[in-house]
């Protein structure tokens, strides 16, 4: 796993399991402090740059020499929202390279060559960029006809949010992950009744060595997904944990969420966190109407703003990422809570909190603010706790309040 072991007189970290290695619990540190430090410096360095493009007028530059080689303006303007998406794109690629790349390879987990994660990136890159130059254009060229246009492009943007993350962006990655169906589970889920699932195995393992599975909710249509890297790792008594903690996500969204209090209010809180990105744009739009005079820029329609506008947008919606992040946990946690009470398996539960962690290298708390903050899941000590307290029968516990 990590390449630099440590001295087995080190004292373990408090809580630790004992038959979890010491440098191993050191590795799975270090490895979740590398990722969460360059998805941060990514965050700065994207917003950073955006903002300077239009307050150092590099962006003006740009437009005025797009109008000057291109004689028709729309088409002018399109050349220059693909030259921004390039220079933003090709500011981050150095983190992207430590990321996806590197650190998976010193940590032992990628099994990708540089090219083929190359290839990869690349084409993810032109796909949402040409997606989202597409859906600029469109705003930029009609936005100064009527300002209230704003107001319906929010709604299209949540459209095509939609459709690129379930549809678009699946059908691309099948490319390199291509998947096989495996079967179908039939779920008893408590207040909503029966409900079967296709399950689905993504090819991962000629790229990755990490573990995964996932529900894609979709009403009737939803389904499950795991990993051929998991189903190799995993008893039948296992999977079948697993399977009930991701049919435990649809039970949280067709009952919890619907008919009972505390799931309602989370339903809304999360309705609420989900549209942020468009009120940040809003905000953002009118900052930049209001500073116009002093940035050098005529107005939010001015294009030459437009970066700026972007950067605060995604400053903003950034801000409130830990928000949205303790709300998934709580999700994960009622989850956890199902797979529990339909199994009754508290052991299988515990070995697959084990295997996930040993295969993904997870801590077993996180040591620092900064990472319980932008962890998705309960950590590992949290789940093992719960799973330690269940009795068959009996509810765990109510649904507790997201938290940090």
């Amino acid at each position: 796993m990590g390449r630099m072991p440590h001295s087995a007189s080190a004292a373990p970290p408090a809580e630790t399991p004992a038959d979890f290695p010491v440098h191993t619990e050191a590795s799975a540190g270090r490895y979740s402090r590398l990722k969460l430090g360059l998805w941060l410096a990514e965050t700065v360095v994207l917003v950073s740059v955006l903002a300077a493009l239009t307050l150092t007028g590099a962006s003006r530059l740009l437009l005025e020499r797009s109008q000057a080689s291109i004689n028709a303006r729309p088409l002018a303007d399109l050349a220059y929202l693909l030259v921004l998406g390039v220079i933003a794109r090709g500011m981050v690629f150095p983190l992207h390279l430590l990321s996806e790349w590197w650190v998976e390879r010193r940590f032992g987990f990628s099994r990708q060559g540089l090219g083929h994660w190359l290839g990869e990136w690349l084409v993810r890159s032109a796909l949402f960029g040409l997606l989202a130059a597409a859906a600029l254009f469109l705003v930029v060229e009609t936005l100064p006809w009527w300002p209230w246009l704003l107001l319906p492009y929010c709604l299209l943007f949540l459209g095509f949010q939609f459709v690129f993350h379930e549809w678009v962006r699946p059908a691309v990655l099948e490319r390199w992950y291509p998947r096989e169906f495996l079967r179908e589970e039939t779920f008893q889920l408590p207040g909503v009744g029966s409900r079967k699932l296709p399950i689905y195995v993504v090819r991962v393992s000629h790229v990755t060595r990490h573990v995964n599975a996932a529900i894609h909710l979709r009403g009737d249509d939803s389904y499950i997904e795991i990993t051929d890297t998991l189903l190799a790792s995993f008893t039948q008594e296992e999977l079948r944990v697993v399977m009930a903690h991701e049919c435990g996500h649809l039970w949280d969204r067709l009952h919890l969420e619907e008919h009972t209090k505390a799931g309602v209010a989370q339903s809304r809180r999360k309705l609420w966190l989900g549209m942020w990105p468009l009120g940040a744009g809003l905000v953002s739009v009118g900052v930049v109407s209001v500073l116009a005079p002093v940035i050098g820029v005529s107005g939010y329609q001015d294009l030459a703003a437009l970066p700026l506008i972007a950067a605060l947008t995604l400053g903003l919606t950034y801000a409130l990422g830990p928000l949205g992040r303790a709300e998934t946990r709580v999700d994960e946690r009622e989850a956890d809570e199902y797979a529990l009470r339909l199994t009754g398996d508290v052991e299988s539960y515990l070995s697959v909190m084990e295997k996930m962690r040993r295969l993904n290298l997870e801590e077993w708390r996180p040591r620092t603010p900064w990472e319980r903050m932008f962890r998705t899941h309960p950590s590992y000590r949290q789940r093992t706790m719960l799973a330690k307290r269940f009795r068959p029968g009996r509810r765990i516990g109510a649904r507790k309040s997201p938290s940090f």
